[in-house]
């Protein structure tokens, strides 16, 4: 499953949270704008998979008031954070930073649908 298109134009969309602010075409981006990018990318995957928030913050010991700031853009997760995340839903810590033409296609298997 390909990440959903995002509901707005962006310049973050197109740029990987890495890229900006760091000598970026279209100028510097706050740190705000790059967590509320990495939180949208967040949420598309959980919802995509399926799982709830409280689920997914039991899962990466994470409370929920917590992963909802994230996702929201208002608090700035740590790589463990990311990490146990991106182990949740099945993907790499590298996706959630790739620009979208880099990102390859993924679906997210629960551990009763693998094979």
């Amino acid at each position: 499953m390909d990440f959903p298109s995002p509901p707005v134009s962006s310049s973050l969309w197109r740029e990987s949270p890495a890229q900006v602010g760091r000598g970026s075409k279209r100028g510097d981006v706050s740190k705000s704008e790059v967590n509320a990018e990495l939180g949208l990318r967040l949420r598309r995957v959980r919802l995509a998979a399926g799982y709830t928030l409280e689920w997914t913050a039991g899962q990466a010991g994470l409370t929920k008031g917590y992963l909802s700031k994230v996702e929201r853009g208002l608090a700035t997760p740590s790589i463990a954070a990311v990490n146990r995340l991106s182990e949740i839903y099945g993907v790499t810590v590298a996706e959630f930073f790739m620009s979208e033409g880099a990102r390859k296609p993924f679906a997210v298997l629960r551990a009763g649908e693998r094979r």
